[in-house]
Protein backbone atom coordinates (compact mmCIF):
# COMPACT_ATOMS: atom_id res chain seq x y z
CA UNK A 1 0.00 0.00 0.00
CA UNK A 2 1.73 3.41 -1.31
CA UNK A 3 1.95 6.04 1.59
CA UNK A 4 -0.44 8.79 1.64
CA UNK A 5 0.71 11.64 0.22
CA UNK A 6 0.02 15.51 1.82
CA UNK A 7 -2.31 17.72 0.16
CA UNK A 8 -0.54 20.95 -1.37
CA UNK A 9 -1.08 24.03 0.63
CA UNK A 10 -2.76 26.39 -2.08
CA UNK A 11 -2.68 29.26 0.68
CA UNK A 12 0.28 31.16 0.47
CA UNK A 13 0.71 35.04 1.36
CA UNK A 14 0.17 36.27 -2.28
CA UNK A 15 -2.95 34.10 -2.40
CA UNK A 16 -4.37 34.55 0.98
CA UNK A 17 -3.65 39.03 0.06
CA UNK A 18 -5.95 38.55 -3.13
CA UNK A 19 -8.67 36.82 -1.04
CA UNK A 20 -8.35 39.28 1.35
CA UNK A 21 -8.71 42.20 -1.39
CA UNK A 22 -11.72 39.87 -2.50
CA UNK A 23 -13.54 40.14 0.48
CA UNK A 24 -13.25 43.42 1.44
CA UNK A 25 -15.13 44.34 -2.00
CA UNK A 26 -18.09 41.89 -1.53
CA UNK A 27 -18.87 41.52 2.02
CA UNK A 28 -16.63 44.60 3.73
CA UNK A 29 -19.28 46.41 5.85
CA UNK A 30 -21.83 43.63 5.59
CA UNK A 31 -23.79 42.35 8.13
CA UNK A 32 -23.94 38.93 9.41
CA UNK A 33 -27.60 37.25 8.89
CA UNK A 34 -26.58 33.91 9.60
CA UNK A 35 -23.26 31.56 10.86
CA UNK A 36 -23.30 28.49 12.18
CA UNK A 37 -21.09 25.31 11.99
CA UNK A 38 -20.80 23.19 8.81
CA UNK A 39 -18.43 20.72 10.94
CA UNK A 40 -16.63 20.73 14.27
CA UNK A 41 -13.76 23.35 12.18
CA UNK A 42 -16.18 24.71 9.33
CA UNK A 43 -17.93 27.63 9.57
CA UNK A 44 -20.77 28.81 7.02
CA UNK A 45 -22.42 32.65 6.60
CA UNK A 46 -24.89 34.73 4.92
CA UNK A 47 -23.63 38.70 4.69
CA UNK A 48 -25.72 40.76 3.29
CA UNK A 49 -23.66 43.85 1.24
CA UNK A 50 -24.33 45.86 -1.54
CA UNK A 51 -27.66 44.93 -1.45
CA UNK A 52 -26.69 41.41 -2.17
CA UNK A 53 -26.48 38.34 0.19
CA UNK A 54 -23.20 36.61 0.16
CA UNK A 55 -22.17 32.94 1.11
CA UNK A 56 -18.80 32.73 3.18
CA UNK A 57 -17.09 29.64 4.14
CA UNK A 58 -13.98 29.25 6.23
CA UNK A 59 -12.18 25.84 7.19
CA UNK A 60 -9.61 25.15 9.93
CA UNK A 61 -9.55 21.12 8.09
CA UNK A 62 -6.24 19.98 8.62
CA UNK A 63 -6.27 18.51 5.08
CA UNK A 64 -8.58 20.79 3.47
CA UNK A 65 -8.34 24.70 5.29
CA UNK A 66 -10.26 26.99 3.12
CA UNK A 67 -11.63 30.45 3.12
CA UNK A 68 -13.96 31.26 0.16
CA UNK A 69 -17.50 32.48 -1.38
CA UNK A 70 -20.18 30.37 -1.78
CA UNK A 71 -22.64 30.26 -5.07
CA UNK A 72 -25.26 29.71 -2.36
CA UNK A 73 -25.66 29.03 1.84
CA UNK A 74 -23.93 25.99 2.33
CA UNK A 75 -25.98 23.38 4.99
CA UNK A 76 -25.48 24.26 8.61
CA UNK A 77 -25.32 21.02 11.32
CA UNK A 78 -28.00 22.73 13.87
CA UNK A 79 -26.79 19.38 15.93
CA UNK A 80 -23.42 20.16 16.34
CA UNK A 81 -23.08 22.21 19.44
CA UNK A 82 -19.60 23.72 20.44
CA UNK A 83 -18.64 26.46 22.85
CA UNK A 84 -16.70 27.71 19.44
CA UNK A 85 -20.18 27.87 17.52
CA UNK A 86 -22.20 29.10 20.05
CA UNK A 87 -20.03 32.15 20.58
CA UNK A 88 -20.41 32.97 17.07
CA UNK A 89 -23.81 32.89 17.23
CA UNK A 90 -23.84 35.30 20.01
CA UNK A 91 -20.94 37.65 19.15
CA UNK A 92 -21.22 37.34 15.42
CA UNK A 93 -24.42 36.57 13.98
CA UNK A 94 -26.39 40.35 13.59
CA UNK A 95 -22.89 42.00 13.50
CA UNK A 96 -21.24 44.28 10.91
CA UNK A 97 -18.34 43.53 8.86
CA UNK A 98 -15.91 46.86 9.99
CA UNK A 99 -12.57 45.58 8.74
CA UNK A 100 -11.04 42.81 6.64
CA UNK A 101 -7.44 42.88 6.78
CA UNK A 102 -4.16 40.77 6.33
CA UNK A 103 -0.93 41.01 8.43
CA UNK A 104 1.73 41.69 5.85
CA UNK A 105 3.49 38.70 5.13
CA UNK A 106 0.87 36.51 7.43
CA UNK A 107 -1.14 33.26 5.97
CA UNK A 108 -4.55 34.68 8.35
CA UNK A 109 -7.10 37.29 7.45
CA UNK A 110 -8.59 38.89 10.40
CA UNK A 111 -12.53 39.91 10.25
CA UNK A 112 -13.44 42.99 12.72
CA UNK A 113 -16.59 42.81 13.76
CA UNK A 114 -19.24 45.17 15.67
CA UNK A 115 -22.42 44.27 17.27
CA UNK A 116 -25.29 45.56 19.25
CA UNK A 117 -25.80 43.44 22.12
CA UNK A 118 -29.41 44.33 23.20
CA UNK A 119 -30.31 42.90 26.47
CA UNK A 120 -33.47 40.40 26.31
CA UNK A 121 -36.67 41.18 27.98
CA UNK A 122 -37.84 38.16 30.15
CA UNK A 123 -40.95 37.09 27.03
CA UNK A 124 -38.23 37.29 24.42
CA UNK A 125 -37.50 34.29 23.08
CA UNK A 126 -33.74 32.97 21.81
CA UNK A 127 -33.41 32.92 18.25
CA UNK A 128 -33.02 29.52 16.94
CA UNK A 129 -29.83 28.75 14.37
CA UNK A 130 -32.99 27.95 11.88
CA UNK A 131 -34.55 31.43 12.32
CA UNK A 132 -33.95 32.94 8.53
CA UNK A 133 -34.11 36.26 9.17
CA UNK A 134 -34.97 38.91 6.18
CA UNK A 135 -33.40 41.93 8.04
CA UNK A 136 -31.34 43.67 5.41
CA UNK A 137 -30.77 46.74 7.37
CA UNK A 138 -27.68 48.74 7.09
CA UNK A 139 -25.68 49.32 10.77
CA UNK A 140 -27.27 52.41 12.54
CA UNK A 141 -24.96 53.68 15.53
CA UNK A 142 -28.47 54.98 17.14
CA UNK A 143 -29.65 51.56 17.69
CA UNK A 144 -29.99 50.69 21.66
CA UNK A 145 -27.42 48.35 23.08
CA UNK A 146 -24.00 48.09 24.01
CA UNK A 147 -22.25 47.96 20.56
CA UNK A 148 -19.24 45.14 21.42
CA UNK A 149 -16.24 44.15 19.19
CA UNK A 150 -14.64 40.89 18.50
CA UNK A 151 -12.04 39.71 15.69
CA UNK A 152 -12.58 36.36 13.65
CA UNK A 153 -8.98 34.85 12.75
CA UNK A 154 -8.89 32.73 9.71
CA UNK A 155 -5.26 30.96 9.96
CA UNK A 156 -4.80 28.94 7.01
CA UNK A 157 -1.63 26.90 7.47
CA UNK A 158 -2.13 23.73 6.45
CA UNK A 159 -2.56 21.25 9.33
CA UNK A 160 -1.99 24.14 11.63
CA UNK A 161 -5.40 26.01 10.48
CA UNK A 162 -7.54 27.61 12.86
CA UNK A 163 -10.55 29.80 13.32
CA UNK A 164 -10.27 31.90 16.48
CA UNK A 165 -12.60 34.41 17.94
CA UNK A 166 -10.65 37.05 19.79
CA UNK A 167 -12.32 40.08 22.01
CA UNK A 168 -11.54 43.97 21.52
CA UNK A 169 -8.69 43.29 23.81
CA UNK A 170 -7.01 40.66 22.05
CA UNK A 171 -7.99 37.71 24.30
CA UNK A 172 -8.92 34.57 23.15
CA UNK A 173 -12.22 33.59 23.81
CA UNK A 174 -12.61 30.56 21.64
CA UNK A 175 -10.98 28.36 18.92
CA UNK A 176 -12.63 25.96 16.27
CA UNK A 177 -8.89 23.99 18.08
CA UNK A 178 -7.67 24.30 20.81
CA UNK A 179 -4.19 24.29 21.72
CA UNK A 180 -2.63 22.98 24.73
CA UNK A 181 1.03 23.28 25.85
CA UNK A 182 1.49 19.80 25.80
CA UNK A 183 0.60 20.10 22.06
CA UNK A 184 2.56 22.86 21.56
CA UNK A 185 5.57 24.69 23.34
CA UNK A 186 5.84 27.02 20.47
CA UNK A 187 1.96 28.32 20.96
CA UNK A 188 -0.76 27.63 22.71
CA UNK A 189 -4.21 28.68 22.20
CA UNK A 190 -6.66 28.61 24.81
CA UNK A 191 -9.66 30.78 25.88
CA UNK A 192 -8.53 33.36 28.67
CA UNK A 193 -5.25 33.99 26.74
CA UNK A 194 -4.21 36.54 24.85
CA UNK A 195 -3.70 35.61 21.07
CA UNK A 196 -0.54 35.50 19.18
CA UNK A 197 0.37 35.54 15.55
CA UNK A 198 1.70 32.74 14.78
CA UNK A 199 5.61 32.91 14.43
CA UNK A 200 7.16 34.09 11.47
CA UNK A 201 8.89 32.01 8.64
CA UNK A 202 12.09 32.25 7.55
CA UNK A 203 11.36 33.52 4.23
CA UNK A 204 11.74 36.73 1.75
CA UNK A 205 9.68 39.66 1.42
CA UNK A 206 8.00 39.73 -1.94
CA UNK A 207 7.66 43.14 -2.18
CA UNK A 208 11.16 43.78 -2.00
CA UNK A 209 13.15 40.98 -2.75
CA UNK A 210 15.71 41.43 -5.31
CA UNK A 211 16.49 38.75 -8.49
CA UNK A 212 19.65 38.16 -6.76
CA UNK A 213 18.35 37.20 -3.16
CA UNK A 214 16.14 35.18 -4.91
CA UNK A 215 18.38 33.54 -7.08
CA UNK A 216 20.79 32.87 -4.14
Amino acid sequence: MSERLPLTDPYDVLTIAAIADELRATIGNGRVQRIGLIDARTIGAEIYAGGQRRYLIASADDRHPRLRLAAAMPSLDSALVTPFGLLLRKHVRGGVILGIDQPPLERLVRLSIAKRQIPLTVDEPLASENDESDDDGEFLPEEEGNLRFVTLVIELMGRHSNLILTDNDGVIMESAKRVTPAMSRVRTVLPRLPYRPPPPLDRLDPRTASEAAVRS
